[in-house]
């Protein structure tokens, strides 16, 4: 999933001298990224990459016992 900052602001980090340097906002967001899956029994956490204004990441979610439904005739 792909997640973007509110009117892609760089909130996670900025470029200085081809370098990223990331923010406070940022270590949250990884942080809380590495907590999803000891809150939530049914998620498996797998990779993700922090930009300066959104986020890439692999969720894993078994056995759907949140109640969310996929149509599967897409």
């Amino acid at each position: 999933m792909t997640i973007c900052s509110y009117k892609r602001k760089n909130i996670f980090g900025e470029i200085i001298d081809t370098e990223i340097e990331l923010t406070t906002i940022e270590e949250i967001a990884e942080s809380v990224w590495y907590t999803t899956a000891s809150i939530h029994k049914n998620v498996e956490i797998d990779e993700f990459v922090i930009m300066t204004n959104h986020m890439h990441m692999i969720l894993i979610i078994h056995d759907n016992d949140v109640g969310v439904h996929c149509n599967q005739s897409l």
